[in-house]
């Protein structure tokens, strides 16, 4: 956690900044920081100049042994400038003083003036220390310039000073700092992590661990109001582990600055990953509220284990000669927590030290540390001394059996191991492996020096005849050194210990140890011995000698018996008589208990003790007692048990315990008389509801009763999650047991049945409650929730969350604002369980109005330069539902760094040119306005939606789209309308659209064969369409030829002569051929003289077909087309046949004969037959003719009365002349005429 580790960069330090010591000062140092911060060395001068231009406070260590300088100077120049000196440890660190020199420090050759020869502020006492580190923390006021100086050993500011004289000093101070004597010091000055707001969160990363057990420890820097929330997440942030809360300083400081404190936290658990969270909190109100944190680490795995080693030259033959610098101490600086080590100059050869079981070559805590790492001379730790907190000792480096100091000591009787060469510890004298053994001595460990000589027999005192008292005098010596023990033995004469062996302690100044033994047999011959055991410290080594024995036998009296009845046993003992002074060993009798009404042998046994008890008899059962010493019956006597309640039942267990069922089981009372057992009362009593957490052992529930003449009951719906007491009752017929009773727990209710209450959603955040009757909770609760779709834009919304708390956040799930959502809250057992479906609760809710979606499909079409600004032409889609409210208004922005230019446009605007579309235009002063933004917002919600955003680089003067959807539609008389929509981009304003027709090919008859198109129709028609107001569609009608096929083109022209790409399309006009009169006909010799009417808008390769459907035809007739047969109305059993087929020129407007019995074509015109009915079809076929197209035709029917004759046929010439020739004459001029206006 400072500037120049990156691990603070992982964590989310939102309104937590790095800072530093100078610019955030708090209150001294005493952790491994300490030992990093630089130490400077200085030889008295002045040194180390740092600017306090930002400093209010700083503290510093520093290890002199007298006048340490601090200056405070107005500049850095202090020789010049105006200074303050505070000189710490003056006068041979006897006295502080604050001095102010306004000219200047002069130096050692100068004389200093009145004024810097004056103590502002002075105090007596002892700070500084050649051979120990102290620290004093400064604080500084550059504006009130106030000085006041602390001292971390004390907790007092022990100086105060305030210049109030005027100064027109500035704020750019500087400090210096100086000493007459060698002094090292170091200044606090490290990086931090900080903050000053409430509430402002840090939180780690995902960190690992792997002994299941958190641990970390942390520097927290604190005000005195200031305290800190710590709590522990698992590594998905959902579920807490455990919550830390560090107090601000209760501990008072003169100085006032907040200050550091060691945090270690601590939790099991069996995760193997962990987040953790720093919530700052004050704990009152505070002006400078502050916290830090800082070296936030895992704890080491195992105990810290700190050395330093010094290497000091001394005289080899004069210890006591030890150089100056040998005084230095070795100090352990801690918060509230301060040790220092005395110097090695107190060095002394006859300490205690921790150290002494120690093997060889090891010493230390914990023997930890190797002589190899600290002397050169290996194992032996030659020529080194060691510290401890009360001094220093030299370590002896001694050869074979000697030790101490010196080495003129030697070791004692310790045991010898062959692959050991020291008997003793170097130091101390221990035996290192426990005291030699030997048959009459014993050695006392751990020195192995003094010896307890092997002890007499002990003594012994009858209590009674089966009853003694040993005891062993011995004779104390202040000299022993170690823990004592004793134990007294008693064996028979075949070395069987009867009471095995039990250790007691030997008491200082002890001059008798006693024991007792009881219960001896009678008549048996006993060895007594007492066991001394010496010990070292530990007690891991030890060493036994045995006292010699004493022998010892045991007599016997005889004596009479009497019996004590109760209700299932019989008590034997005896009475004492007169003449009897000891009792006897029972074990010399044999004992028969008989049940008197059967005989029936009960007991026979020897007995151990008295008084006996007869134990599990039957109760008011009559007994016969006997009693035989060597197969004699020396005792007799018939009894009675008492009458007794019925027995508890035994071995009482839960069974088979489900959610809801229970299966008891117990063993029944042994019942030995004629009492049966009536039945068993079985009572259950609910102690805990395990859904009720402040359900307590004792809840008076009520207590539930079941009868059963079994040992075993089922009981059913019981409460699941429930911690249940059963008490099992035995009755007969008067009496009642006492009860049995276990405990059992029902298990959890694997599908859940209880629901939610009090559910509510306000504004973001659904929250619920546990049921509101606990007792209905079966099982731990866990939240299911499914969230579906109510209003249309939401309706295929289905979303499902699970959590272990008891509110959820809708924002974070993503619904969307203003719409309706029902909400089922189911209870599960966990994040995999199953639903209950019928078991939830339902709520019906509507989230508030939020920002809407981006607006979509936003493009610029036109930018109008020609304006001043210059206007630019948008157009949007709304968003795409939901709207998450109601739709406002849509802001445009177009903006150049921070200058931009805005439009609204409401929210119901449309535009007329394009469909579902939203079209508006904003100002632009400069070109730079490049980006282009659209965003929508919603009625009451202040904060606008999600902008669209687009460049408007490379937009200006771009070319127009095309035309969009130009279709071209014919119309009957060869009129054709052009019809197409606005270009979609425009680019620039539109000027008008250039249309232009091209006449590629016609159909139509021309006067020659060389003219490709009628006169005065081959050049391409040019049409300029101007646009004087924009609409969605455009029209144009014109005129064109008929059969004719055209290429037309279209393309869009703004005003700064920008066009679009030209479009082409291909269409032909449709067939305006058609017949310019009726179809007249005359009679003539059997046959039919019609007068064909000429052909309007001919078209080449146009044929006249002559059709006749009449009586039964010549045999070379040809039959009608099959394509011609629907048009002439011929069926299939019609006598029809095709009388001519030419081309249309040589028969329109011309008379046609029929029944000639001439061809015509390929067709034969068959001769007709006189007062016969016949039906004419003169029919135009066309090259390429649409099937679609109405055919031109025309029909007549006639009844043929005439009969052939010459005359008939002379008339018919004369006729053919009056009116065919005039008629073509005719037919001709028209075609000319017509051409010439086309």
């Amino acid at each position: 956690m400072n500037k120049i580790d990156d691990c603070w960069k992982s964590w989310t330090t939102e309104k937590w900044n790095l800072t530093d010591s100078l610019k955030t000062p708090l209150g001294p140092v005493f952790d491994q920081r300490w030992e990093e911060f630089t130490e400077h060395g200085i030889f008295d001068r002045l040194n180390h100049p740092i600017e306090l231009r930002n400093t209010t406070a700083f503290s510093i260590s520093v290890r002199a042994a007298a006048r340490v300088t601090i200056t405070l100077c107005n500049g850095s120049k202090y020789k010049q400038n105006s200074c303050y000196s505070i000189i710490i440890g003056n006068y041979g660190n006897t006295k502080s003083v604050i001095q102010k020199c306004s000219k200047g420090i002069p130096m050692e050759w100068q004389e200093s003036d009145e004024e810097c020869r004056q103590f502002k502020v002075s105090f007596s006492h002892k700070p500084l220390s050649a051979t120990e580190w102290r620290t004093f923390l400064i604080t500084w006021d550059s504006v009130a310039r106030n000085i006041s100086v602390f001292d971390a050993a004390s907790n007092t500011v022990f100086m105060k000073y305030q210049d109030n004289e005027q100064s027109n000093s500035s704020k750019n101070y500087h400090m210096f700092i100086a000493s007459i004597n060698s002094m090292f010091y170091r200044f606090h000055i490290y990086t931090f992590l900080h903050t000053t707001v409430e509430n402002a969160i840090l939180r780690s990363p995902i960190f690992q661990f792997n002994n299941k057990m958190i641990c970390i420890q942390l520097l927290a820097g604190l005000c005195a109001e200031c305290d800190i929330n710590i709590t522990l997440y698992d590594a998905t942030h959902n579920i807490e582990l455990k919550q830390f809360t560090v107090k601000g300083s209760s501990k008072a400081t003169a100085h006032g600055l907040p200050t550091w404190q060691f945090v270690t936290i601590e939790h099991l658990t069996d995760r193997n990953s962990a987040i953790m969270e720093v919530r700052p909190i004050l704990n009152s109100n505070s002006p400078n509220p502050l916290w830090a944190i800082a070296n936030v680490r895992q704890c080491p795995r195992y105990e810290s284990f700190r050395k330093g080693v010094l290497s000091i030259s001394v005289n080899p033959y004069v210890f006591t000669y030890v150089h100056t610098s040998s005084n230095l101490t070795c100090q352990k600086l801690f918060y509230d927590e301060h040790t220092v080590v005395s110097s090695l100059s107190d060095v002394k050869s006859n300490m205690n030290l921790d150290d002494t079981e120690c093997p060889e070559g090891k010493f230390g805590p914990r023997c930890s540390v190797s002589c190899d790492l600290v002397s050169n001379a290996g194992n032996d730790c030659k020529d080194s001394a060691i510290c401890y907190q009360n001094g220093c000792t030299c370590f002896p480096a001694c050869q074979g059996n000697m030790y101490g100091q010196n080495c003129n000591k030697t070791c004692d009787s310790c045991m010898v191991r062959k692959e050991s060469t020291s008997l003793c510890n170097k130091v101390t004298g221990v035996c290192n492996y426990g005291c030699n053994n030997h048959p009459n001595k014993l050695y006392i460990p751990p020195m192995c020096q003094m010896s307890i000589t092997k002890p007499g027999a002990p003594l012994v005192n009858f209590i009674n005849t089966v009853n003694i008292q040993v005891k062993l005098l011995i004779t104390w010596k202040e000299e022993y050194d170690g823990p004592l023990f004793y134990s007294f033995i008693i064996q028979t004469t075949n070395n069987i210990n009867i009471n095995g062996i039990r250790w007691k302690p030997v008491f200082q100044n002890v001059t008798e140890l006693t024991g007792v033994f009881t219960n001896l047999k009678s008549n048996v011959i006993y060895y007594i011995i007492c066991i001394l055991r010496a010990c070292n410290q530990d007690g891991k080594l030890c060493n036994d000698i045995s006292s010699e024995r004493h022998i010892v036998e045991i007599n016997c009296n005889q004596s009479n018996f009497f019996l004590i009845p109760e209700e299932h046993s019989l008590s034997i003992n005896w009475k004492n008589e007169l003449n009897q002074l000891y009792s006897c060993v029972a074990n010399r009798y044999m004992l028969i208990v008989q049940q008197a009404n059967t005989s029936e042998e009960i007991l026979n046994t020897s007995i151990d003790k008295l008084p006996y008890k007869v134990s599990s008899l039957p109760s008011y059962t009559l007994f016969n007692v006997i009693i035989l010493q060597k197969n004699k019956k020396i005792f007799s006597k018939q009894i009675r048990t008492l009458k007794e309640a019925p027995l508890k039942i035994s071995n009482l267990r839960s069974l088979n315990v489900s959610d809801t069922n229970v299966t008891l089981s117990w063993m029944a009372p042994k019942q030995l008389n004629e009492e049966k057992i009536m039945e068993y009362e079985v009572t259950l009593q609910v102690k805990k509801y395990y859904g009720c957490t402040d359900s307590k052992p004792l809840l008076n529930n009520p207590n539930t009763t079941y009868l059963t003449n079994d040992t075993t009951i089922t009981i059913q719906n019981l409460h699941p999650y429930a911690l249940y007491n059963a008490e099992v009752v035995v009755y007969n017929s008067q009496y009642n047991s006492e009860p049995e009773e276990t405990t059992f727990e029902t298990k959890v209710s694997a599908i859940a049945t209880e629901v939610y209450s009090n559910i509510n959603v306000q504004g973001w955040n659904m929250t619920w409650e546990p049921p509101e009757d606990c007792r209905t909770i079966t099982g731990p609760l866990y939240s299911r929730i499914q969230i579906y779709g109510i209003s249309d834009d939401v309706k295929d919304v289905n979303m499902m969350k699970q959590t272990a708390y008891y509110h959820l956040s809708l924002k974070e799930i993503q619904l969307d604002g203003a719409e309706r959502y029902m909400a089922k809250l189911y209870v599960i057992r966990r994040a995999t369980g199953l639903e209950n479906h019928f078991a939830y609760q339902t709520y019906e809710f509507e989230t508030p109005s939020k920002a809407p979606p981006k607006v979509i499909n936003l493009e610029v079409y036109e930018i109008d330069s020609r304006q001043n600004p210059t206007i630019v032409y948008l157009r949007w889609q709304r968003p795409r539902p939901p709207l998450n409210g109601i739709l406002h208004a849509y802001r445009i922005r177009l903006c150049e760094r921070n200058e931009c230019t805005n439009n609204t446009v409401e929210s119901n605007a449309v535009c007329n040119l394009w469909d579902n579309y939203i079209c508006g235009s904003i100002q632009r002063y400069s070109k730079k306005q490049q980006m282009l933004e659209v965003v929508a917002s919603n009625v009451n919600v202040s904060k606008p939606g999600i902008p669209f955003v687009v460049s408007m680089i490379n937009l200006d003067n771009a070319a127009p789209d095309q035309p969009d959807n130009f279709t071209i539609t014919t119309l009957n008389n060869s009129v054709v309308d052009l019809q197409w929509c606005h270009p979609w981009k425009t680019g620039s304003p539109l000027e008008y659209f250039r249309i232009q027709m091209n006449p590629i090919s016609t159909n139509l008859q021309t006067l020659s064969e060389n003219d490709k198109f009628p006169k005065n129709h081959s050049l391409p028609i040019k049409i300029e369409f101007m646009v004087s107001n924009y609409t969605r569609n455009y029209h144009e009608r014109l005129y064109l030829l008929p059969s004719t096929q055209y290429l037309v083109s279209i393309q869009a022209v703004t005003y700064n002569n920008r066009t679009s790409k030209i479009m082409y399309k291909n269409f032909e006009t449709p067939s305006t051929l058609k017949f310019n009169g009726h179809l007249k006909y005359m009679l003539s010799d059997s046959m039919i003289s019609l007068d064909i009417p000429p052909v309007l808008n001919n078209t080449k390769n146009s044929m006249i077909h002559v059709i006749v459907k009449g009586p039964k035809p010549c045999e070379e007739y040809l039959k009608v087309p099959k394509n011609l047969q629907a048009q002439a109305g011929v069926q299939v059993d019609d006598d029809a046949w095709q009388a001519a087929e030419l081309p249309t020129l040589e028969l329109a407007g011309k008379p046609f004969i029929v029944g000639n019995n001439l061809s015509y074509g390929n067709a034969k015109n068959c001769p007709l037959r006189s007062k016969e009915f016949y039906e004419i079809t003169v029919i135009i076929t066309e090259h390429n003719q649409n099937v679609h197209n109405k055919p031109n035709m025309l029909k007549i029917s006639i009844f043929n009365a005439t009969e052939s004759s010459t005359e008939h046929k002379k008339w018919l010439i004369f006729i053919i002349l009056i009116f065919v020739v005039p008629g073509a004459a005719f037919y001709f001029y028209q075609r000319y005429v017509f051409y010439l206006m086309l």
